[in-house]
């Protein structure tokens, strides 16, 4: 009998959009949902006496495929970080990861980028189906960072489809995952007793693109600004960004950071608009402040002033 725990996860980019890849990257995730809906067409036609409709007059309609992945925040030695990063915000650019040129991740089109998913899924009598998810897009991503736990990588993608697919050769390389105890913020230059960060991006992309000839979504594209949104829960400790937040609230920098070993990946946002951040008195424990910052540029143009993930992997820089 097989379970979840004979599942795996595996990634390729696609050379052309929509254009299934068998999976060449591994990583261990701690939940991977895939499904393909089909819409079934019903025909509107008056039948005399019937009261069900004739399966005659159904025919099938569209397809919508989605996938769900939440996986651990491994450190960044792992190849698959560098590439899910470039299909969260946009591009990679940059040098080799070293301590003097980073690699640099920036909101950019994701016009022609696709991903292929294959996700096994266990049967009862010992066999395993891998299941591949074609032309998968990121519409929205989440990094969750507490104290004392696992930092977690929360992906939703659309796809163009999905089919039972060849096995892959699965090969894992097992990495340390980012823990809360080595993170750091600072806003505007400011430490905070932080419990807990939430970076999360939304990326615009219009999923509803369909045409006559095709039962399937065209290339999803950007028709909407993209939203970054940095949100950490803070120690009510003193009113500075109590006052922030009831003034007319300007720009604010801030600066996010995970380190593990030489390991490091920072983000970067210099144009953060306070959108919440009134601490509640829920009873008689200490109070805590829930802050909510937008990203926003601060340069016409230049979209890494929103927010600029940097992703360290031979040495920390200083």
């Amino acid at each position: 009998m097989s379970t979840g725990l004979e599942s795996y996860v595996g990634f390729a980019e696609e050379s052309t959009w929509g254009t299934f890849e068998a999976a060449t990257a591994f990583v261990p995730c701690r939940v991977a949902n895939g499904a393909l809906d089909r819409e079934i067409l019903k025909s509107e036609a008056i039948v005399n006496g019937n009261y069900v409709q004739d399966v005659t007059l159904t025919a099938a309609g569209n397809k919508t495929a989605a996938v769900e992945i939440s996986m651990p925040l491994w450190r960044t030695d792992a190849a698959i970080v560098r590439l899910l990063l470039e299909h969260m915000f946009g591009t990679e650019s940059g040098g080799n990861g070293s301590v003097a040129t980073p690699f640099l991740y920036s909101p950019a089109s994701h016009k022609g980028k696709g991903l292929s998913i294959t996700i096994a899924k266990p049967r009862t009598d010992g066999t395993i189906t891998p299941v591949g998810y074609e032309g998968c897009k990121i519409t929205n991503w989440s990094i969750g960072i507490q104290p004392g736990q696992i930092s977690t990588l929360d992906l939703s993608f659309v796809a163009e489809t999905a089919a039972v697919v060849s096995a892959p050769t699965v090969s894992q390389t097992l990495v340390a995952p980012y823990t809360g105890a080595h993170a750091a913020l600072t806003i505007a230059a400011g430490t905070r007793s932080v419990e807990s960060l939430t970076i999360s991006g939304e990326n615009g992309l219009d999923t509803s693109r369909r045409f006559i000839g095709s039962d399937e979504i065209a290339e999803p594209l950007t028709t909407a600004d993209r939203i970054f949104m940095v949100e950490p829960t803070v120690e009510f400790a003193d009113a500075t960004d109590l006052t922030t937040y009831f003034a007319a609230p300007a720009a604010q920098a801030l600066v996010a950071t995970l380190t593990a070993g030489n390991d490091v990946l920072r983000f970067t946002a210099n144009g953060l608009m306070m959108e919440g951040g009134d601490p509640q008195v829920p009873g008689k424990q200490r109070l805590v402040q829930p802050l909510k910052y937008e990203a926003f540029t601060t340069a016409a143009g230049a979209q890494s002033t929103a927010i600029l993930a940097e992703l360290w992997d031979a040495g920390v820089p200083t």
